[in-house]
């Protein structure tokens, strides 16, 4: 399954792969049950929606995780910042990372914005 995920993403032909962001999303999601993390969303206080936050029961870990196909937009880009920001605040959590396809940057100290390849990578609970 995981190599037509890819390639559906990387070549979206027909209607059922239009939404690039969907099909990313789901690739992180299948990549934390296969560590066997609990992740769920999360809505702030004020609305905005969070994609994953993830626990790992025996280390205590927390993590925050905003899935998106690309940060150019600059409306795209405010959304999920603060979507993440509200709830690295709401939660206490100290950083928080934007997967997307190819973007790469930190904003801050405090997120991260990695290519979903680096981050399957180099994947660990914080």
């Amino acid at each position: 399954m995981g190599k037509e995920l890819i390639v559906a993403m990387a070549n979206p032909t027909d209607k059922q792969t239009e939404d690039r962001g969907a099909l990313l999303e789901n690739l992180v999601y299948m990549h934390l049950r296969r560590h066997g993390l609990a992740s769920e969303y999360y809505m702030t206080g004020q609305g905005n929606e969070v994609d994953f936050i993830c626990t790992d029961q025996a280390q205590g870990g927390r993590m925050l995780l905003q899935v998106c196909w690309s940060l150019e937009d600059p409306v795209t880009r405010k959304r999920e910042m603060k979507s993440i920001l509200d709830s690295m605040k709401d939660l206490r959590i100290s950083r928080g990372t934007i997967v997307t396809w190819l973007d790469e940057f930190d904003w801050a100290e405090d997120v991260q914005i990695i290519p979903v390849w680096k981050w399957l990578l180099q994947f660990r609970l914080k």
